[in-house]
């Protein structure tokens, strides 16, 4: 579970997976992780 707060909005995301498929799922959770961010710049 990945939880980022910022830009006036929390976003989540959660993926369950086996933990034998770490390594397959690790660079998609990555990358929706940085999809996450907030990208405006903060008052």
């Amino acid at each position: 579970m990945k939880i980022m707060e910022g830009c006036g909005a929390a976003h989540e995301v959660r993926i369950e997976y086996a933990a034998q498929n770490k390594k397959l799922y690790d660079p998609v959770v990555a990358r929706l992780s940085q999809s996450l961010a907030c990208n405006s710049p903060q008052p």
